[in-house]
C-alpha cells in the first residue's frame, strides 16, 4: 500500500458462514482492486455470518465493497437465513474507518458515496449509522437494529429488497469485536453474564464501551458471551477476559477460549501474549500495524 494513501478500513458482515464456496466467491470478488486488500476474513457456522475486512483507500474500499454486496445480493437470499446474530439483510453491516490519514468526514463521504451507489445499483434500501447518520436518526446500531422497520430508509425503495433485505451503511470509530467461549451450554448464564457486563460497564473501566450478547452456539454445544470494544482508547483484551471469566468462575463455568474477528490494534494487548488470554486462533495479520 503505498504510504501516502489514505486509508479507510471496512468490515463487511455478510449473512453467510456455512457455505465455503460461496463465502470464498465473495473474497475473491472483492480481492482485486488496486490499492486495497482484504486483510482479513472469518466465517461462523452458528452465527452463520462471515465478516470479510477491507484496508485501502477510498476508490479502492469504495469499487471492493459494491463487488462484494454485488456478489453477495446474486448468490445469497435473506428468506432461508437463519442465524443466532442479528441481521438485517444479506449484506447486514457495511461500515468505513478512517485508519491513516483520513477523517471521520472523509468517512462519512465515503460510507454514502456507497450507499447512494448501492441503493440505485441493487434496488436495496440503505439505513446510515454511526457518523453517517443524519441528524434526529439512530446512530448506534443496536439502536438502529430495533427501530428500523419504523422508519423510512436514508435512500433507495422504501420496502425491503425480497431477496437481500436492508443494507446498514456507517462511519464510525474503530472497534474490536471480541468472543468467549464458555464451557456450558447453558443460554441463560451467558444472557446473565451479558447482561452484568452491560449494566456494569457505565461504572467498571475495564468494561467501558463494551457491548455483549450471550449466544449458544448448537455446533459445539456451547454459550459464547459475543462482545464488541468501542471505546479502543482505554480497551485491555486482557482485562475484558479477565473479567469475563470472574463472571464466568463466579457460576461455576470455566472459559474454554476467546477470538478476534477482523483486525485489532496491538495496543489492546496491553503487552500480553495471545494464548494467556486463550486467543488460539491469533494470525499476525489480525494486527492492524501490518497493514499500515
Amino acid at each position: 500500500m503505498n504510504a501516502n494513501t489514505h486509508l479507510y478500513q471496512s468490515a463487511i458482515n455478510f449473512s453467510e458462514g456455512r457455505d465455503k464456496d460461496r463465502i470464498l466467491s465473495i473474497v475473491q470478488a472483492m480481492d482485486r482492486y488496486e490499492n486495497c486488500s482484504v486483510a482479513d476474513w472469518s466465517a461462523d457456522v452458528d452465527h452463520n455470518r462471515s465478516v470479510i475486512t477491507l484496508i485501502g483507500g477510498a476508490e479502492g474500499v469504495k469499487n471492493a465493497a459494491m463487488s462484494g454486496l454485488e456478489k453477495a445480493i446474486s448468490i445469497l437470499d435473506i428468506r432461508n437465513h437463519t442465524g443466532v446474530h442479528p441481521y438485517t439483510g444479506v449484506v447486514d453491516v457495511l461500515p468505513i474507518t478512517p485508519v491513516r490519514g483520513s477523517t471521520m468526514k472523509n468517512a462519512v463521504t465515503l460510507a454514502h458515496q456507497i450507499g447512494d451507489k448501492a441503493s440505485i445499483s441493487f434496488q436495496i434500501p440503505v439505513y446510515y449509522y454511526g457518523r453517517a447518520a443524519e441528524k434526529g436518526r439512530p446512530g448506534e446500531l443496536p439502536q438502529l437494529r430495533k427501530m428500523w422497520k419504523n422508519l423510512k430508509p436514508d435512500t433507495g425503495p422504501e420496502l425491503p429488497n425480497v431477496s437481500a433485505g436492508i443494507i446498514m451503511i456507517g462511519a464510525r470509530e474503530a472497534l474490536a469485536a471480541y468472543n468467549i467461549l464458555l464451557d456450558s451450554s447453558d443460554l441463560h448464564i451467558a444472557a446473565e453474564i451479558a447482561r452484568v457486563i452491560r449494566h456494569t460497564r457505565s461504572c467498571d473501566p475495564a468494561l467501558a464501551g463494551v457491548r455483549a450478547l450471550g449466544l449458544f452456539l448448537a455446533s459445539r454445544n456451547k454459550v459464547q458471551i459475543s462482545m464488541n470494544l468501542t471505546n479502543l482508547d482505554d480497551a485491555s483484551l486482557p482485562d475484558v477476559f479477565t473479567k469475563v471469566s470472574q463472571l464466568a468462575e463466579e457460576r461455576g463455568i470455566r472459559v474454554v477460549e476467546s477470538e478476534v474477528v477482523g483486525l485489532i490494534p496491538q495496543k489492546l494487548m496491553h503487552g500480553r501474549k495471545p494464548e494467556e488470554i486463550l486467543w488460539a486462533s491469533c494470525r499476525l495479520e489480525q494486527f492492524l500495524e501490518k497493514w499500515l
